[in-house]
């Protein structure tokens, strides 16, 4: 039985991801049949990611969730290639980021995992980087920025969750640059150094200087790597 076959017969739809994505590297790397392959692997990715989101349980840890997140860099790998796949099916894609981070920012999670509500949405869309500009709408846009600006303000005031603040600025800036937003550096340069400013003053007020001394080096190596 050939791979494409498994692919075709199984009800599994990781499996059938697996085969065809096995297919697609097996065969030749252009023409017809990999275009088609390229289309059928990134719908059935594409049907898998929403089967995790319907069947996502109230008071989930993050775990399930995973499972969406580990897709999405090939997902989105494949639908940015333009000899597959149109700009009305990139905006397509793009809206369904969007939609997902809004819908994940809004699940309700295990309560105890703190601030879980802001866990998902910056990883998802950190992912419109990959799409030329123009196939993300000015409406797009705004909601992606808001839901990125949310989850820093979030992180922000909790100094021992640093690391997230500072990836959220990051993904802000990437994404402020990406779609031309001239002040995109300063943002990301005054959000580091103030995650890690927070970072400090919860060292130094607990007395450990030294700590907060080397974490405050941290944040001026920072900013000077960004400007």
């Amino acid at each position: 039985m050939s791979t494409l076959q498994r692919a075709n017969e199984t009800q599994n739809l990781d499996l059938r991801c697996h085969h065809l994505a096995f297919a697609r590297a097996a065969g030749p790397q252009n023409g017809k049949e990999w275009r088609e392959l390229s289309s059928t692997l990134a719908a059935t990715m594409l049907a898998c990611c929403d089967d995790v989101l319907s069947t996502l349980p109230v008071g989930d840890s993050g775990t399930w969730v995973c499972r969406l997140t580990e897709m999405l860099p090939t997902l989105v790998w494949l639908y940015s290639n333009k000899s597959v796949f149109s700009d009305d099916e990139r905006r397509t894609i793009a809206q369904w980021l969007v939609t997902t981070a809004e819908r994940l920012r809004h699940h309700i999670w295990k309560t105890e995992k703190v601030n879980q509500e802001h866990r998902w949405p910056f990883e998802i869309l950190r992912h419109l980087t990959a799409f030329h500009a123009a196939v993300i709408s000015e409406g797009l846009r705004e909601r992606t920025l808001s839901l990125v600006s949310e989850a820093y303000a979030a992180y922000r005031v909790e100094p021992l969750a640093d690391s997230f603040a500072i990836a959220t600025a990051e993904v802000e800036g990437a994404l402020r640059v990406h779609f031309g937003d001239p002040d995109a550096k300063r943002v990301v340069i005054e959000r580091t150094v103030e995650a890690h400013r927070q970072k400090a003053k919860l060292f130094a007020d607990a007395g450990s200087g030294l700590v907060a001394a080397a974490i405050y080096h941290e944040a001026t190596k920072a900013a000077e790597s960004l400007s």
